[in-house]
Parts: C-alpha cells; sequence; structure tokens
C-alpha cells in the first residue's frame, strides 16, 4: 500500500525532468498540465472517498429487472411453443432454426441449398438428439432475424438485461462497503489510467 505508493512517486519524481523534455518537444506539455495532473487529483479524491450507493434503489432496480426477465422468459416460452434454456445456445439455435424454420444463421437471401449448414441428430443420453452442427445465435444473427419473428428480439432483450445483472448489479453489491462516519455504504473505485497496446 503505502510504501509502494512511496517508491512509486520517488521513481516517478525523478524521471519526471526527461519526461518533461518528451512533453515539450511533441507540443503535449499544456495537455498533461490542464488535463491529466486535474484528472489524477479528482480520481484519486474518488478512490479515497467513494462514490455514494443506496442499496434499496438497487434491489429496487434488480426486482425490475427479475420481473422483466421472467415476463420475457413467458414470451419467448408462448413464442416458440414451449419452454427452452434461454442461456443454452444449443437449445435457442434448435428453436429458432430448426421448429421455427428460420434461416440459418440469418441469411435472409435464403441459400437453402449450403451443406455447410445443415445439422444431424446425435442420439443423446436423454430422450433428445444432440444437434450435430452449432449454428450460431450470437447478437449479430439475432439481430438479422429480428424482422422475421418476433422471437429473436425477445432472446435480444433478456440477454442485454442479463448481461445488465451479471456485469453492473451484482458486482456493484458486492463491492459495497459501509461508512460508519457517514452512516451510508459506499463503493471505492480502482482506477486504471495506463494504456497498452
Amino acid at each position: 500500500g503505502r510504501y509502494r505508493a512511496a517508491i512509486e512517486s520517488v521513481l516517478v519524481y525523478g524521471i519526471m525532468d526527461h519526461l518533461g523534455v518528451l512533453l515539450r518537444k511533441d507540443h503535449l506539455q499544456d495537455v498533461f498540465c490542464n488535463v491529466e495532473r486535474p484528472m489524477h487529483y479528482c480520481l484519486a479524491l474518488l478512490e479515497l472517498n467513494g462514490v455514494g450507493f443506496s442499496a434499496a434503489e438497487c434491489d429496487s432496480q434488480k426486482h425490475i429487472m427479475q420481473a422483466k426477465l421472467s415476463t420475457l422468459e413467458a414470451q419467448a416460452y408462448q413464442l416458440a411453443g414451449h419452454s427452452f434454456s434461454l442461456t443454452s445456445a444449443e437449445d435457442v439455435a434448435e428453436v429458432l432454426f430448426l421448429e421455427l424454420k428460420l434461416p440459418p444463421n440469418g441469411d435472409v437471401n435464403g441459400q437453402k441449398n449450403k451443406k455447410t449448414l445443415g445439422y444431424a441428430r446425435r442420439p443423446g443420453a436423454g430422450t433428445r438428439g444432440r444437434i450435430d452442427k452449432q449454428f450460431s445465435t450470437t447478437k449479430d444473427v439475432l439481430e438479422k432475424l429480428k424482422p422475421l419473428h418476433p422471437l429473436p428480439g425477445v432472446i435480444l432483450e433478456w440477454r442485454r438485461i442479463t448481461n445488465a445483472m451479471t456485469k453492473v448489479v451484482f458486482p456493484l453489491q458486492r463491492e459495497k462497503r459501509p461508512h460508519l462516519r457517514l452512516g451510508m455504504e459506499r463503493i471505492y473505485p480502482v482506477s486504471q489510467t495506463h494504456t497498452a497496446t
């Protein structure tokens, strides 16, 4: 923590003269002084003070998203005529391309003679066979299929909300920390300002 920060600041101070020459040579001194340094000060304050977090509002939004997911699942099952796993690309492909007969991989031009997009059923352990050739159910393919049937649009919306919950809502709930003096919960972010190519 503090020991590492002290070492890094001494190292940066030692090379600052050399970096100043390079910044002036590339005409970036003004950007460094008026944009970069103030930004780092703001980011440091943000890391030290944290950001206010309302657990009640987050829970409220989570419940709204879960209700919307339930509605979308029911709608998808109604459009397909049966329940299936929206998380399984294989189940989604089976419903879209084999049952609803939508063009494989979003090929709206209807090149049905392509043998590379065919499928074969292999007997599995259960009553259902497994699709040997995997059809694509990516976002791009589902976007192409949206004008042809309402189910791809429902699946896209379900994936969007599920992604928001798993990548935003749940991580934020894990990161909240109580701040005793302020009597509230806060999130303490860590900023990464380096670039890599």
